[in-house]
């Protein structure tokens, strides 16, 4: 993984890391566990450099709609497939006990929405349990089930880049 990589470009002498994490929002593992651990491992080499580059939306980017286009280019191309059915748009993330990367996948549906010109519903695919991660919710099995009664096939846009960590245990 990431740690082993760095740790050999470390030994053949490379002192500045750059690291483009391909995370949406500000994840526990962009904030903290990244810098913190290759911080150590590249602290450690004089001269050595670590450099994080911020997620791929920001909340100062408000009105950058590249990611919202790239999905709403998705979705309609999975209508034309489907035959044009106008069906819900649910925007679906992991679920993650950091409410700002549920804000981050809400500004995104709402982006989303105003670039498709329909409604977008943000749900997650799972959540720890408790009131404190009600940012996680609604979930996708639930938002689903809800969907059986709109107006077509829905379309899921996934706010997720690869498979990541679950939200919790199970």
């Amino acid at each position: 993984r990431v740690e082993p990589a760095v740790a050999a470009a470390l030994a053949r002498g490379v002192r500045s890391v750059g690291v483009l994490p391909f995370f949406f929002g500000p994840s526990a593992a962009v904030t903290r566990y990244i810098p913190e651990r290759l911080g150590v491992l590249v602290g450690g080499k004089p001269g050595g450099e670590l450099r994080v580059a911020a997620p791929l939306v920001r909340s100062d980017r408000s009105g950058d709609d590249r990611l919202p286009e790239a999905l709403a280019d998705r979705g309609r191309a999975t209508r034309r497939v489907r035959g044009g059915a106008g069906g819900p748009v649910v925007l679906v993330d992991h679920g993650s006990p950091q409410s700002a990367v549920a804000e981050v996948r809400d500004q995104v549906a709402a982006r989303l929405a105003h670039v498709l010109g329909e409604p977008v519903w943000p749900c997650s695919m799972e959540s720890r349990e408790g009131p404190e991660y009600g940012f996680n919710r609604p979930l996708l099995a639930g938002r689903l089930s809800r969907a059986a009664g709109d107006s077509g096939p829905g379309v899921v846009a996934r706010g997720v880049i690869g498979t990541g960590r679950p939200a919790g245990p199970g």
